[in-house]
């Protein structure tokens, strides 16, 4: 069935059109009535449907009324033809004085332009899709690497090291004819559960005691993979909506930690979660140290946080005493462009964005300030992260550092001496 174009008449101009149509010459008997549309719209199927499912019966006034309604829902001819502008055009105003013609060409023009609805709320995105088939894709090469490689177990007895991930896993035995890389890369990434990382870990552990430091580092590359599909799903999908919905500057999405932030990113943008090694907690590799960031603070306007911001990212070895002795003859529009530039190369250079993590302020209304301020920097290639206490990751984020820290350890004891 053809589609009807919408129409917007107003009430007076439909009004205006009943006056104008319940007085053309001939519209006081049905049979005419009848002939005067069919002259517009011709004798096709649609014509017909459109002629046929009418009352022509009753007062002028009232069946006027009735036959522009019914058109203006009917829609279009074959040809594609509104069936209401051509009764108009061409059955009522070539019958009327040249002003009244002139009256029901305004009127068609502008009830037919018809503005578009606005989408708001705009459509909801879709959940947020990790991509675990590539991680599976990715945790398979790195145990490639070191199918070939044989290690002492806590009893010394020489096993296969693949053959102890299973074991430290608990993972069941794969199938007969099964690839056990595929089995591994699938049992980690179907259950996605936090203490796999520390099943994975013991391993390293024990690589890096016996001097196999590069088949411990793919372990700890696997950890790397495993980090983000690990965090919450719901918490990855909540921050991703919000970029999806309106490009937030400020992710809300409630982590307690710097850890936590880094894996967030990670997963939003499906990367690894990389880290540095830091006491008490590990650094994010894409962490910007802006120490300080009191947002609420009325003085914390945007002309101090682009300079506090072009200090952290250009002058890091700065202590926060020092800082303002930090001579920078550059303007605001100056230093958002340094700042542009340079987190925009180094998003495209590792295709994850520079991050800055922030504590999320107590009331829904300083939370608005914060997103605003944050976004007149003008960055849009540096995200911020909000920390909130009461994150219920803060247990899962614990994990992860303790996980870590026991890693960085026992990389640095396993460097030759």
């Amino acid at each position: 069935m053809a589609q009807s174009m919408p129409w917007n008449l107003s009430s007076d101009d439909m009004q205006n059109l009943v006056l104008i149509v319940k007085d053309v010459p001939g519209f006081s008997t049905p049979d005419n009535r009848k002939a005067i549309i069919e002259s517009a719209l011709g004798l096709s199927k649609r014509a017909r449907d459109a002629v046929g499912s009418l009352d022509l019966n009753g007062s002028s006034d009232a069946v006027a009324v009735r036959v522009i309604s019914h058109l203006a829902s009917f829609g279009k001819l074959e040809s594609g033809e509104e069936t209401l502008e051509l009764f108009l055009i061409k059955s009522v105003a070539t019958k009327v004085d040249l002003d009244v013609g002139e009256e029901i060409s305004n009127i068609v023009s502008r009830s037919r332009d018809v503005p578009p609805k606005p989408r708001w709320p705009p459509p909801p995105p879709g959940d947020f899709d990790p991509r675990i088939e590539n991680v599976k894709r990715a945790i398979r090469t790195n145990l490639n690497k070191i199918k070939n490689c044989k290690i002492l177990d806590e009893n010394e007895n020489e096993v296969w090291t693949l053959d102890l991930l299973v074991t430290e896993l608990e993972c069941d035995a794969p199938q007969p004819g099964e690839d056990l890389r595929e089995h591994l890369a699938g049992f980690l990434t179907t259950r996605c559960i936090d203490t796999d990382l520390m099943s994975l870990v013991r391993v390293l552990k024990l690589l890096y005691k016996q001097g196999m430091g590069q088949d411990a580092e793919r372990i700890g590359e696997i950890v790397d993979l495993m980090l983000p599909v690990c965090l919450p799903r719901k918490i990855l999908s909540e921050a991703w909506r919000q970029i999806q919905d309106h490009g937030a500057v400020l992710i809300q999405t409630p982590v307690a930690r710097r850890t936590g932030a880094q894996i967030l990113v990670a997963g939003l943008h499906r990367k690894p979660a990389k880290f540095k090694k830091s006491w008490p907690e590990p650094i994010g590799q894409q962490l910007v140290p802006l120490e300080t960031n009191p947002i609420g603070d009325p003085n914390w306007k945007v002309e101090s946080t682009l300079r506090d911001l072009y200090i952290a990212t250009f002058f890091a070895e700065v202590k926060e005493d020092a800082s303002r002795s930090v001579d920078i003859r550059l303007s605001p529009d100056q230093i958002k462009m340094e700042l542009r530039g340079h987190y925009r190369a180094r998003k495209d250079a590792e295709k994850i964005p520079c991050y800055c993590v922030v504590e999320l302020a107590a009331t829904e209304a300083d939370r608005r300030n914060q997103a605003i301020l944050l976004a007149e920097l003008g960055i849009p290639e540096l995200l911020f992260i909000g920390l909130a206490r009461d994150s219920e990751t803060r247990e899962f984020e614990r994990y992860v550092i303790t996980c870590l820290n026991i890693r960085f350890e026992s990389e640095e004891r396993g460097k030759p001496a």
